[in-house]
């Protein structure tokens, strides 16, 4: 009984009888036909061995997911395999500095979904305390965004003026109320004064 030999799909090779039906393995992941030839028909599922003969696999590249989350929203985009990933713009969010993504970004798609994670980091803002009415921060402390800074008089000290011969002076507040932080500021003290009394 002569035997037949076939060539070409990743160097596999396979016999078979004259007139003998080969299945072809059409469902293998990567395999999507197989030519008699490099410009023949595809053959989809079963060819008959007739004479010596070479098939040519037939490809169809894979296509990838790449996932971007951008404070819990997502997006989606498609890649075939080997493309050059675009990375998207730079996010933004509001009192916060974005400084990356999660995962090194390749240049190209692997055989695999990627996911890639935006990273923030809180803004922070300096604020002053002019305690003596120069218009020139004594004090300062850093503060995160949209947080109401406070004085710490334990850790700056009591607010007080000098007293003059005629008055007396006690801490009343800041010129401005204090509100979330959301830029650099300085508040300064102002004092309620009483004149001095004197008995004689």
């Amino acid at each position: 009984q002569d035997m037949f030999r076939m060539y070409g799909m990743n160097d596999m090779s396979m016999f078979g009888a004259e007139g003998q039906t080969l299945v072809l393995n059409i469902a293998h992941p990567l395999v999507k036909a197989v030519l008699t030839d490099p410009d023949a028909e595809i053959l989809t599922s079963e060819y008959t061995i007739t004479e010596d003969d070479t098939l040519y696999a037939v490809w169809d590249i894979n296509s990838y997911a790449v996932k971007w989350i951008v404070d819990g929203v997502e997006t989606e985009a498609i890649y075939e395999y080997g493309a050059a990933i675009e990375k998207p713009a730079d996010p933004s969010k509001e009192g916060y500095n974005f400084t990356g993504w999660d995962a090194e970004i390749p240049a190209t798609m692997p055989d695999k979904d990627l996911t890639f994670t935006a990273q923030w980091q809180i803004k922070t803002y300096q604020i002053g305390w002019d305690t003596d009415e120069d218009g020139v921060a004594n004090f300062t402390d850093t503060v995160e965004w949209n947080t109401v800074p406070e004085y710490d008089a334990e850790k700056h000290g009591i607010i007080t003026k000098d007293a003059t011969v005629d008055t007396v002076y006690t801490f009343a507040g800041w010129t401005v109320e204090p509100v979330a932080a959301t830029q650099d500021v300085i508040y300064t003290a102002k004092f309620s004064s009483e004149v001095r009394s004197y008995t004689i």
